[in-house]
């Protein structure tokens, strides 16, 4: 399987996710478009929440 950059051009909302016992990190939800070698889509995107603002700083993500 090929890792693929994701680029990020619009979040739509961020919600948390309800804590869990197993959570050591706080969880978010995230839908956005992003753009994939001119695909063009809305994904739903979970992750921790430092993952997600290290990615939105970058300005992609690879899946």
């Amino acid at each position: 399987m090929n890792l693929l950059k994701h680029y990020i051009l619009q979040v739509f909302s961020v919600e948390s996710i309800p804590h869990q016992d197993w959570m050591d990190r706080e969880w978010v939800e995230v839908l956005m478009m992003v753009d994939c070698y001119g695909i063009r889509e809305k994904r739903k995107y979970i992750n921790t929440r430092e993952e997600f603002e290290r990615d939105m700083q970058r300005g992609y993500f690879m899946w």
